[in-house]
């Protein structure tokens, strides 16, 4: 018997031995020298598996413009996230909702559409909000109403406000902002309340402000602001309060205020006005109250005045106005160095 049949052999009795014992063992056999018979096919290798896990594959964020009007949702948390880095104050539970695992619509102060999910309103007024107002704020481009009154603001009326083209209503009042006011503002087309009392605001009133045709109540008192009274002001023809008294305006009472048909109250008390006082305020047939007290007005009181059936008061104190005053206005006139017409 050859070798190969006594290898063959040695194999079978190993392998009936196992089973045997109920269990199979390998046997190591020295691989025969001999060449594999033509015709055999040869068996490839198995491809080695991977030694590592691939990485998993995640959806990428999309990528909010960073000057650009918000497109989405989620650009508009984006902005609010940047606003919330900089608005610090003493007190930021107002903020301690903004969070990025939050709702949207739960943020405080903030107001979402329901239907399109966008941020509407921003109303933060009374929250000690320190810092300067985020400028990422003009790229919510569907806000209606921009609330940020009674806080410690600083700094400049960012121009980027001028980009929100549906805005409503801006109240900044009560805060410590300074600067001029943006000719940006006049591209807002929507504005019926623009609400800037109690600041610290220099320079001119830009003339743009006449292009805010919508505009209903102007509120700029107790500011520092200089200049003439534009005359473009007299084409904001839906405007009801125009408040521009404790500043330091100059310059005469432009007679284009009297094209504001439906003027109910002119506050222009407390600056450094000059001239005379233009008839053509007479023709405000609307008007309850005008207050030009304390500046350095001259000349007579315009007859025309007495026109106002509906006005309430007439303050004109503190002028170096001469003549008399209409006996109709005396009884509503604060103007003791005037006597009665006769």
């Amino acid at each position: 018997m050859g070798c190969r049949e006594w290898k063959l052999v040695a194999v079978g009795l190993a392998l009936l031995c196992g089973a045997c014992n109920g269990s199979f063992q390998t046997v190591s056999v020295a691989p025969s020298p001999t060449a594999v018979p033509a015709g055999s096919a040869a068996v490839p290798s198995a491809t080695p598996l991977p030694t590592t896990a691939p990485a998993p594959t995640t959806l990428a964020e999309p990528s909010c413009p960073l000057v650009e009007p918000s497109p989405s949702p989620y650009c508009d948390r984006e902005m609010l996230l940047a606003a919330r880095d900089a608005l610090r104050g003493t007190n930021t539970d107002a903020l301690r909702t903004w969070q990025r695992d939050w709702p949207l619509g739960s943020f405080k102060g903030v107001r979402v559409d329901p239907s399109s999910g966008r941020v509407v309103a921003l109303e933060l007024h009374y929250n000690w909000l320190a810092g300067l107002i985020p400028p990422e704020l003009g790229q919510l481009d569907r806000l209606q109403v921009l609330d940020l009154s009674y806080n410690q603001l600083t700094g400049t009326i960012p121009p980027k406000l001028g980009q929100l083209g549906q805005l409503q209503s801006l109240d900044l009042e009560d805060n410590d902002l300074t600067g001029p006011l943006p000719p940006e503002l006049g591209q807002l087309g929507q504005l019926q309340w623009l609400y800037l009392r109690n600041n610290q605001l220099t320079g001119s009133l830009p003339p743009e402000l006449g292009q805010l045709g919508q505009l209903e109540w102007l509120y700029l008192s107790y500011n520092d602001l200089t200049g003439p009274i534009p005359p473009e002001l007299g084409q904001l023809g839906q405007l009801r309060s125009l408040l521009l008294d404790d500043n330091d305006l100059t310059g005469s009472l432009p007679p284009e205020l009297g094209q504001l048909g439906q003027l109910e109250w002119l506050y222009l008390s407390y600056n450094d006005l000059t001239g005379p006082i233009p008839p053509e305020l007479g023709q405000l047939a609307l008007l309850e109250r005008l207050h030009l007290d304390h500046n350095r007005l001259t000349g007579a009181v315009p007859m025309e005045l007495d026109q106002h059936s509906r006005l309430l008061r007439l303050q004109l104190l503190g002028n170096q106005l001469t003549g008399c005053i209409p006996p109709s206005l005396a009884r509503r006139c604060q103007c003791p160095d005037l006597p009665p017409c006769t």
